[in-house]
């Protein structure tokens, strides 16, 4: 009874019939008829701590906007990303695959930019496969999965674009005086003080303002115009806030004088803006009578950063253990929200694993497409629709992390967590145990020794390590 009841609920979802509601909730419109299949944004913050927001516990930010969409719809407790770095997470979230297989196993080198990029050649990105699908596709932001063409978003499924390759060296590039070689069009390291291009790989010139303003405006631009397009969106939103370097509005930063850290107080600045500026992009949704049409998903790319890190930017893992860099639960652990007026209950919290490969099967059942046999996640809908249920997917998490400065391993199975260092195993009970304190390895051999068989034979069939990082370190 209850997989008829859900099947009618997705039926209606994506034929339009349950994007009529009886009336407004919270200032959003209805959808207009035309819209059969629901707009979808992904928006993604930049080593973004699992425990640096207001509906994770944190008590000395303000980020009321996305304390309110988890309010009104799904909070995620146990969601992960598949590597606890940029690019690698990055390249997983957009194409549903673990990205080794996409030969992303690390963020690059300098001496490999040129090579770096996926080395399979093309593979099928949300966008690909929404683009397919009917919809109208946009990336703006933070990219930095590769820095061949053949890895650029333009390439890979987005028809409109405002992206950096890397990252951006400064928030205000239009006044902040630049290192002149990253003035150039096309700068020696592509990674910091990259320059905005469009979805002909034109450079474009150089925006005055605070980059995360930015941002937002080329995603209400984007909006805006897809509006009146006639065909659903999919806009993937790639902050690169709160990221270091650590810059923020004057304005903003003295809203935190509580704040000792002068160091957090600029990180608390920086989500504060993002915040705001995420509350621009739904009261755009408002006005444009989107919003009870589009799903919001929210989650970070991975972990904050250790203190003794360079991109150190003062940000809190909450209660778990590890930071970006790390396979444990604070390098891949991840803040997570679905928000959805009218079909997602307000007020539920999934307890349940999940990973970012799981967001690329979801969205396109949303589509009403079809997910490829080779991606890597599951579709959540089951598990959502109509309410969230006591247990989620049936789901084993992997993760290879095998890098320039650490070899790591990691299985999750259930409440049980099997994790290698350097060849170093251990064992944690995650249910009693979410800060990784307690190595039970020794008294439970048995559950050691079926994660580590399960995790041998899933890399199995993962390609070796990429070339380059041998090349690097001659080993």
């Amino acid at each position: 009874m209850m997989k008829k009841h859900f099947l009618l609920v997705l039926l209606s979802v994506v034929t339009g019939v349950a994007a009529v509601a009886k009336s407004p909730v919270d200032g959003a419109n209805v959808a207009s008829p035309a819209r059969t299949s629901p707009n979808i944004i992904l928006i993604l913050s930049d080593d973004h701590g699992y425990g640096d927001l207001g509906c994770y516990g944190a008590t000395d930010l303000s980020t009321p906007v996305l304390d309110r969409l988890a309010a009104e719809g799904v909070r995620f407790t146990d969601a992960h990303v598949t590597a606890p770095q940029c690019t690698p997470s990055r390249c997983g979230l957009i194409t549903g695959v673990h990205q080794q297989r996409l030969g992303l196993e690390a963020n690059p080198d300098d001496h490999y930019l040129h090579l770096f990029g996926f080395q399979d050649g093309k593979t099928s990105t949300m966008a690909d496969l929404l683009k397919d699908a009917g919809y109208r596709t946009g990336m703006i932001g933070k990219w930095h999965i590769g820095e061949t063409l053949d890895s650029q978003p333009f390439r890979n499924g987005f028809e409109w674009c405002r992206y950096m390759r890397g990252g951006m060296g400064y928030f205000w590039p239009a006044n902040r005086g630049c290192q002149k070689d990253w003035n150039q069009e096309n700068p020696p390291s592509g990674w910091w003080g990259d320059r905005f291009r469009d979805e002909n790989d034109i450079v474009l010139p150089w925006e005055e303002g605070y980059v995360t303003d930015v941002f937002t405006d080329y995603a209400i631009d984007f909006v805006s115009a897809a509006q009146k397009d006639g065909r659903p969106f999919f806009l993937y939103l790639a902050y690169n806030a709160p990221h270091w370097p650590m810059e923020a509005p004057p304005e903003l930063i003295d809203q935190f004088k509580h704040i000792e850290d002068p160091v957090r107080r600029i990180y608390a600045a920086m989500l504060k803006s993002m915040d705001s500026n995420i509350g621009r992009l739904v009261e755009t949704l408002n006005d444009l009578k989107l919003r009870k049409n589009t799903l919001v998903v929210f989650l970070s790319d991975n972990g904050a950063p250790g203190s003794w890190s360079h991109g150190y930017n003062a940000g809190s893992n909450g209660p778990l253990n590890g930071f970006k860099g790390s396979l444990q639960e604070g390098g891949v652990r991840v803040p997570m929200i679905f928000n959805w007026p009218g079909h997602l209950a307000g007020g539920q919290t999934a307890d349940w694993p999940v990973i970012s490969l799981d967001l690329l099967p979801t969205f396109l059942a949303l589509a009403g497409a079809e997910t490829p046999a080779e991606k890597d996640g599951v579709n959540l809908l089951p598990t959502l629709l109509p309410t969230v249920t006591d247990a989620g997917p049936k789901h084993i998490l992997r993760w290879r992390y095998l890098t320039q400065w650490a070899t790591q391993t990691a299985i999750r199975d259930g409440e049980w967590k099997y994790y290698t260092h350097k060849g170093d195993a251990q064992l944690y009970r995650l249910s009693d145990d979410l800060g990784e304190r307690n190595n039970l390895i020794k008294d439970y051999p048995e559950v050691a020794d079926r994660l580590q068989k399960d995790l041998f034979s899933w890399m199995q069939t993962l390609p070796p390590r990429p070339k380059w990082i041998d090349k690097l370190y001659g080993e």
